[in-house]
């Protein structure tokens, strides 16, 4: 097509031998010869944004994610409608189609489960903290001949594992609600304290039950060397890990000295008598910064993740072959044998050390973004880097605010809210212009509640509304014994109305009088008033 242009406007030949020669249809080359069609276009309806402000958007959407503010699909999409909104576009819909096909000409996108990161732990993940940790941990590595020698570098830590855990995505019919599946009872969870060493060697597990008595039937079907414990919440405790590092930790692992155990700075993990013994045995304890665990610890980044994930599917398998059985503390040590098999494998022991630059050592493993400074500091628009960020806020319902000054809109509006209707009752006789002045430049209103009593009697209550408690007016008619019964609607009262009706509305008229108004006259006030009842006496 860019040949046969040139042909017909630099070479001067006639379109119906430029088309017969490039073998393309002379109206489509007429079309783009005379402008009607516009060179290098795609066919079909012009796109909502823009490949730059496609890749504008791109580049926001990863920025975002990078600093612990990623975006869900529903806000992008609102964040698009918002832009071709802002560009005069009417009747254009964005639907879950635009964002498939927005992610299929930008593959550097994906959907991803974010992991939720306290804002302790966020802060603490500040590069000079980081460097600062592999400095100290490079020069303990070298002054004690521990650099790159996996052998001699542990690291312990303590993991959950529910009996009842989150089932599983199963298969089940299309459009089907409430899918279940049939699980015990409780939240109670067994601990298991893991050590494993840098060459991808795992030691046996120490497993915390939730008693006080042990049972010798928790034990069937155990990993072998596995070290019990009891605790009344099946939580670790000072005593149990000072058992585990005695029992376990010093028979299994080697004797040559010294060696390296690295752990968070739980209060649990720390004593006298831990202290001394360490010292003793030439054990180095290292502390890993706090808050930090989640990038620096080599078992929360290469085994837990696949332990938990195993004893899941260890767990629906039981559910799955033993229908009507549920998962208890008798069969943990068998599943648990099976997940722990799975899970705790030389590569994935062996990864958590590299990723997290202990062994082989790598400064340069964790990636811990901006400085926490220039993240504090800095905008959003200098930490991305972008020309234009397109933010989008949804609007935020605002609450209304009641002023302290009468309005008699909101005490309408505080009747009709609380089941009662507005009735304005027009004066039976001409009102003098004293009266009317004053009844202008009052400060109060009085409401009327008519109710239906216990008698079939029509009783009424008089409530004096200031402006000072203009607000609890609402309140005051809701407060009304008799104020939860249906209403009838309101209907304005006129001088045509029957000699009976007036004489009830002159009475009422006489209840409200003011100082300076006439008694026979009776001013225009809001009344509210409950369903009609006739009294059995005369009207």
């Amino acid at each position: 097509m860019t040949n046969a242009i040139k042909a017909v406007e630099e070479e001067g030949l006639t379109v119906r031998l430029a088309a017969e020669l490039y073998g393309i249809p002379k109206s489509t080359l007429y079309d783009r010869i005379r402008g009607n069609v516009q060179h290098r276009t795609k066919p079909g309806p012009v796109p909502y944004l823009t490949k730059e402000e496609e890749v504008i958007l791109a580049k926001f959407l990863i920025k975002c994610s990078q600093i612990g503010f990623p975006r869900t699909v529903s806000e992008v999409l609102a964040l698009v409608r918002q832009t071709i909104q802002s560009k005069d576009l009417s009747d254009v819909s964005i639907s879950y189609g635009w964002w498939q096909k927005f992610c299929s000409r930008h593959s550097e996108l994906s959907l991803r489960t974010a992991v939720p990161l306290s804002l302790s732990r966020a802060m603490a993940t500040d590069n000079s903290v980081i460097q600062k940790y592999f400095d100290i941990l490079e020069d303990t590595l070298k002054e004690n001949s521990l650099f790159n020698n996996p052998t001699r570098i542990f690291n312990c830590d303590e993991t959950g594992l529910p009996l009842n855990p989150k089932s599983l995505k199963v298969v089940s019919g299309r459009g089907a609600k409430n899918v279940s599946q049939i699980t015990g009872e409780g939240k109670s969870q067994i601990t298991v304290l893991a050590c494993t060493c840098a060459a991808g060697v795992p030691l046996p597990p120490f497993v915390i039950f939730d008693r006080k008595t042990f049972n010798d039937q928790l034990m069937v079907g155990e990993i072998p060397g596995t070290l019990y414990g009891s605790s009344p919440n099946g939580w670790i405790s000072r005593e149990l890990f000072l058992y585990w590092f005695r029992k376990l930790f010093l028979t299994s692992v080697p004797r040559v000295r010294p060696l390296l155990l690295l752990m968070d700075g739980h209060s649990t993990h720390y004593g006298p008598d831990l202290i001394k013994i360490a010292a003793e045995e030439q054990i180095l304890i290292f502390v890993l910064p706090p808050n930090t665990t989640h990038l620096t610890q080599p078992l929360d980044k290469g085994c837990f993740g696949p332990l938990k994930t195993a004893w899941k599917a260890v767990c629906h398998e039981f559910c799955t072959k033993n229908p009507g059985r549920v998962v208890t503390r008798y069969d943990f040590s068998v599943l648990f044998a099976d997940a722990w098999r799975r899970s705790m494998t030389q590569r994935n022991i062996a990864s958590g050390f590299e990723v997290t630059g202990i062994c082989p050592f790598n400064r340069n493993a964790i990636k811990t973004g901006n400085d926490k400074q220039e993240t504090i500091s800095r905008s959003l628009l200098d930490q991305t880097g972008l020309a234009y960020i397109p933010l989008y806020s949804p609007d935020i319902k605002r609450t209304r605010d009641h002023d302290s000054s009468f309005n008699s809109s909101l005490l309408e509006r505080s009747l009709s809210e609380n089941d009662l209707s507005i009735e304005t009752v027009e004066p039976t006789t001409d009102i003098s212009t004293a009266a009317k002045e004053s009844n202008r430049t009052k400060e109060t209103e009085r409401v009327i509640c008519t109710a239906k009593g216990s008698k079939g009697s029509v009783r009424t209550k008089e409530t004096t509304v200031s402006p000072a408690n203009a607000t609890t007016a609402k309140k005051k008619s809701a407060d009304y014994p008799t104020a939860k019964k249906s209403v009838q609607s309101a209907h304005r009262v006129d001088t045509r109305r029957s000699v009976r009706t007036k004489r009830k509305m002159e009475r009422v008229g006489q209840c409200t009088v003011n100082n300076g108004i006439a008694k026979d006259a009776v001013p225009s006030t809001t009344y509210a008033t409950k369903r009609s009842v006739k009294s059995k006496g005369k009207g």
